[in-house]
């Protein structure tokens, strides 16, 4: 009984003791278990997820797993009485180099199974040649808007048929005249998709914001004297000189975030699925905007970079050390994993726990942990950009060698 009950007989010193476990789930879960270097049956089957290590006494042990092609994981495990330490989101990385699939590119994105490529002024989907000289937005349903440095025109382009595209200075312009009766020909500053209707388009000139369906030839103005705008979900967010705004795109009302007591230069911003926003000012300051007054996360921020769950927010500062907020708990954590350095690209992984860290030239994928080792894994050199597609669970890499894949 006292065995089922997690106690055990300390036959050195003849007292009985609780004890704990550690818990242990991985991808793949093929991984081989090692605690203080003996092995442990993995447990891991079809029926059972993850391997149950009960009824170890108090203390520090040292948890590595190995898998032949990947790299090792480690941990110190700290076990405690009655409780299981549980480390279940653990990725093991292939040891591997990334495969080149092309030529080098100034740019590259993948849609679908199809490899964009800007390359000496000009875009290639694949080997085919589409108008344009840089790709501005991708959607699912194989468009792409582009633009042309030397017209200065924006189109739209079906992957399906190159050879079909639209141009989208025309359209607003002959739009803005025959529907809302504003004469004369205005340049487009900045172009997206719509995130969920691929015949309608958010297009900003130096006068407003406007909701295009190209299909049925309307045009909506959302709002007058824009400055940027993001989407996010079913949101369009942006800020004026007066405020930072929310537009929904199914009810199409507007709702002010928070006004500007005096306006800030802003250097990049996010929205969040809750319908708040982040906000980057070039003084480093970084703010969490949600129903009220702002929630100041940092001061020295210099990039940052929010979850698929829109919880977690990861922030670079200009120290070069790596944090995470949890905007629900209002907590930190700091990443100390020596990766921090000169990050210029920070992305999360699918799972959450996990991100993507481009610091100079090299490519890493580390861990969000406060356990050391944080297992953090170099995967790439000579990386001049990067994405990541979380459907195919593949990162592109954009290098000196070439465009490169790399697969978890």
């Amino acid at each position: 009984m006292a065995y089922s009950l997690g106690i055990k007989l300390d036959l050195a010193n003849l007292t009985f003791s609780e004890t704990g476990g550690i818990y242990i789930k991985s991808t793949p879960a093929e991984s081989e278990i090692y605690l203080d270097d003996k092995i442990i049956k993995n447990t891991s089957s079809f029926f059972q997820a993850g391997t149950l290590v009960d009824n170890l006494r108090e203390g520090e042990y040292r948890l590595v797993l190995r898998q032949n092609g990947y790299f090792d994981w480690q941990k110190n495990v700290k076990v405690s009485p009655s409780l299981v330490n549980v480390f279940d989101s653990i990725v093991m990385v292939p040891e591997k180099e990334p495969m080149k699939i092309a030529e080098p590119a100034d740019r590259i994105e993948l849609l679908g199974d199809i490899l964009l490529a800007e390359r000496n002024g000009s875009i290639y989907a694949d080997q085919v040649r589409i108008p344009g000289s840089k790709i501005v937005d991708t959607s699912p349903n194989d468009s792409v808007i582009t633009y042309d440095n030397w017209n200065k025109d924006y189109y739209l382009v079906s992957l399906s048929n190159s050879n079909s595209y639209l141009n989208i200075n025309d359209i607003f312009n002959n739009l803005k005249e025959s529907k809302l009766g504003l004469p004369g020909t205005v340049p487009i500053l900045e172009a997206a998709l719509h995130p969920f209707n691929g015949d309608r388009l958010i297009v900003r000139s130096r006068g407003a914001l406007y909701n295009i369906d190209t299909t049925r030839s309307t045009i909506e103005k959302v709002a007058e004297g824009t400055s940027e705008f993001k989407t996010q979900g079913n949101n369009l967010f942006f800020y004026t000189s007066d405020g930072f705004y929310r537009y929904n795109l199914i009810f199409r009302n507007t709702t002010e975030l928070i006004p500007f007591v005096s306006p800030k230069n802003i250097k990049d911003f996010s929205g969040t699925f809750s319908g708040g926003v982040i906000v980057l000012y070039r003084s480093g300051e970084l703010e969490l905007i949600s129903g009220g007054n702002p929630v100041k996360i940092a001061d020295k921020t210099k990039l940052f970079a929010i979850s698929d769950s829109g919880k977690l927010i990861a922030f670079g500062n200009n120290d070069q050390s790596l944090h995470i907020y949890d905007t629900e708990k209002q907590k930190y954590a700091d990443i100390k994993n020596g990766v921090a350095g000169n990050l210029s690209k920070i992305v999360w992984y699918k799972d959450n726990n996990h991100l993507l860290l481009q610091n100079g030239d090299s490519l890493y994928f580390t861990e969000i942990s406060e356990t050391v080792p944080v297992n953090s894994f170099k995967i790439a050199s000579g990386v001049r950009d990067f994405f990541y597609d979380k459907d195919k669970n593949a990162i592109y890499i954009n290098s000196e060698g070439g465009a490169l894949k790399y697969e978890i």
